[in-house]
């Protein structure tokens, strides 16, 4: 992974982190543990598709190295995801079950980002 394509992946991670802890503080009800949580954690996966898309078009990668970028966006999301729920949890949607789902929501398609790019680069 060269420098810009660590720089792209981290900024991918980071952005899609922000959406989606904006999505969660503005609209709290996708995450009330019912189908409509069910189905935002359906939009994860294209989400994440997307993602990875969008990572190989940017950095221009392939193999190792588009896995490597997912890595990093994925660990600064996470990162962001659980300094945010512990220490500012008015960034979600309070204190409530919304927030614990919807960060909940947030590192799975983090980590169903990173699963696919895995998959999708397995031959490279």
């Amino acid at each position: 992974m060269t420098a810009r394509q660590g720089w792209i992946g981290f900024a991918l991670g980071v952005g899609l982190w922000a959406c989606g802890a904006m999505i969660v503080h503005f609209l709290p009800f996708l995450f009330d543990g019912g189908v409509a949580t069910a189905a935002m954690f359906g939009v994860g996966i294209v989400t994440s598709l997307v993602t990875v898309a969008a990572a190989r078009l940017l950095g221009q990668a392939r193999g190792p190295a588009l896995v490597a970028m997912m890595a990093l966006g994925t660990g600064a999301a996470l990162l962001l995801d659980g300094i945010g729920f512990a220490f500012v949890p008015d960034v979600y949607a309070g204190v409530s079950f919304a927030s614990q789902a919807g960060a909940a929501f947030i590192m799975w398609a983090g980590g169903t980002g990173l699963l696919l790019a895995l998959w999708q680069e397995r031959a490279r």
